[in-house]
């Protein structure tokens, strides 16, 4: 099978060096690496252009994560489109163990696991710890939907659905297409052997606008695919600070931590309360 690999980047001259070294590096190598410049105003294609095996997509400025993901499938050469954020570095046999899965036919999209290896402060080992990208250390062979940071899919497959849908510009794109293509009846699997490593860094504010971003546009991704999380979101936003707590001041007596949970249980409840007041009075209704 013929893989592109495709790069969503906007303005991560920090970590895209380090994300296209990795990719070059791999056992089974990408057919093609296609790098989507999503308007950066910064020097991160000043770096890209230095590979000469890359192939760079430029945008007329900032159009968003859902674009950019569009914009490589449909020049992707690739029967595969694999599909990797600029600020994560691929485990060595992370194409080669994406691609075990698609030996069955039946498979439309694999998606492997984010491992949080950039840990300088408390707001990354909180992240580390409680909020990393994954599904978890065991093979799902019908999973909802796949992480963005390290997600693939057939290209037949995303052309299938009209790819992914241009609403969500900065997240829920993944969860989107995944609720999309389950739908269509199309197949998901999530292999924890396929691994990336999130460079990523956070300070509170950031830390905080990151959660508050996944929970209200993932409910607003739900609810625009007929399945409205609802008391559901409230459950289990109630029990991860309860699992939390007992984690971080329990049984590690940290309460950095512990203080950290405090704060995010509001913000996700803020969040989910937005988000379920916003779709109640029709403001993301298709």
């Amino acid at each position: 099978m013929k893989v592109t690999v495709v790069v969503p980047c906007y303005n991560q001259e920090k970590y895209i060096k380090d994300c296209l070294d990795a990719l070059l590096n791999q056992t089974r190598p990408a057919d093609e690496i296609l790098v989507i410049n999503d308007g950066s105003n910064d020097k991160s294609m000043e770096i890209v252009n230095q590979y000469q095996e890359i192939r760079i997509i430029n945008h007329e400025g900032n159009k968003g994560l859902a674009t950019a993901r569009n914009t490589g499938y449909k020049h992707a050469d690739g029967e595969i489109v694999v599909y990797v954020d600029s600020d994560a570095n691929a485990d060595p046999e992370m194409l080669e163990n994406l691609l075990k899965e698609y030996n069955d036919p039946g498979v439309s999209g694999v998606g492997g696991r984010g491992i949080e290896a950039n840990i300088a402060s408390k707001f990354d080992l909180w992240r580390k710890i409680h909020s990393s990208q994954q599904s978890g250390e065991e093979l799902i062979p019908n999973h909802k939907w796949l992480w963005g940071l390290c997600s693939s899919y057939r290209k037949s497959a995303l052309a299938a659905v009209g790819g992914f849908d241009v609403f969500y510009r900065t997240n829920a794109e993944d969860v989107d297409i995944g609720y999309r293509l389950t739908k269509k009846g199309f197949r998901l699997v999530y292999t924890p052997y396929a691994k990336v490593f999130h460079q990523r860094q956070d300070n509170f504010k950031s830390l905080h606008k990151m959660v508050m971003r996944w929970y209200y546009w993932g409910y607003v991704a739900k609810y625009r695919n007929g399945s409205p999380p609802g008391k559901e979101y409230y459950r289990i936003i109630n029990s991860a600070l309860w699992r939390n707590l007992r984690y971080d001041l329990l049984r590690d007596h940290d309460f950095g931590l512990a203080f950290l949970d405090k704060t995010i249980y509001l913000a996700r409840m803020y969040a989910v309360t937005k988000a379920c007041f916003d779709c109640w009075r029709g403001k993301h209704d298709s």
